[in-house]
């Protein structure tokens, strides 16, 4: 009922996984120039943020972007689908306003009768960096997402200022994972292109996202709906 997902679709997420456990296993990072409607938003929710926040013990997480836009986008996707899972599998977390952070457990009320804040602790860190690139300075973090590379005309400050976030001593720990469509090469997107030929130095893998992977209207959960008024369009059809 959420919309098809066609093969296509499948084969590139499964691709993604295979990469994500591959720079998992050998402390990388990996970097993702991508079109547009390729679900990699969604896929990085789930696949590196949300199976950190429930299976992992003690796990950080931090997501930023130069937009506030961008990680709300984020956020919002991670929680939707939280909303449409099993009752027995959603769940359970506070927002800290403060740190912008989510951070799970859940209310348990004392012997006193006081409620009392339980659980692992497991945290997300939602942060914007238009303007300082520090902003997840001095975290422990086992993944950190940076949206819409594109976009982000400080990312390279990011990923400089983050670095330390995901080591221990000289053994990185943790991971960072960046991605987003191009946008101008010489504002928002200068950074972002920069760091693609140069970021296997720093222990980065590549991975490039091009539209040819699939084209509209084949893109993950298009409603049915949607497909049905494609035949009265010419948009895809050849001229007599």
């Amino acid at each position: 009922k959420e919309g098809i997902v066609y093969p296509d679709v499948a084969d590139l997420h499964l691709e993604l996984a295979y990469k994500i456990d591959d720079c998992k296993i050998n402390h990388k990072n990996l970097i993702m120039p991508k079109a547009r409607r390729k679900g990699i938003s969604e896929a990085s929710q789930t696949m590196i943020v949300d199976y950190g926040y429930r299976f992992a013990l003690n796990y950080n997480a931090g997501v930023t972007s130069g937009s506030d836009t961008y990680v709300n986008d984020f956020i919002s996707k991670w929680v939707y689908a939280d909303v449409n899972t099993f009752n027995e599998f959603k769940k359970g977390y506070r927002y800290d306003d403060k740190e912008k952070a989510y951070i799970s457990g859940y209310w348990e009320k004392s012997e006193q009768g006081e409620w009392e804040w339980k659980g692992v602790n497991n945290t997300i860190y939602a942060r914007t960096a238009f303007q300082n690139p520090n902003i997840f300075k001095g975290l422990p973090l086992h993944d950190i997402i940076i949206e819409e590379m594109g976009e982000t005309p400080n990312c390279e400050d990011i990923i400089t200022a983050s670095k330390q976030c995901i080591m221990f001593g000289a053994q990185q720990f943790g991971n960072m994972w960046g991605y987003g469509t191009g946008g101008n090469m010489n504002k928002g997107s200068k950074q972002f292109a920069n760091f693609w030929h140069t970021c296997v130095e720093f222990g980065w893998e590549r991975f490039f996202i091009p539209a040819t992977r699939f084209y509209f209207p084949f893109y993950g959960g298009i409603a049915k709906q949607d497909l049905v008024s494609l035949n009265n369009t010419t948009l895809f059809h050849e001229e007599e």
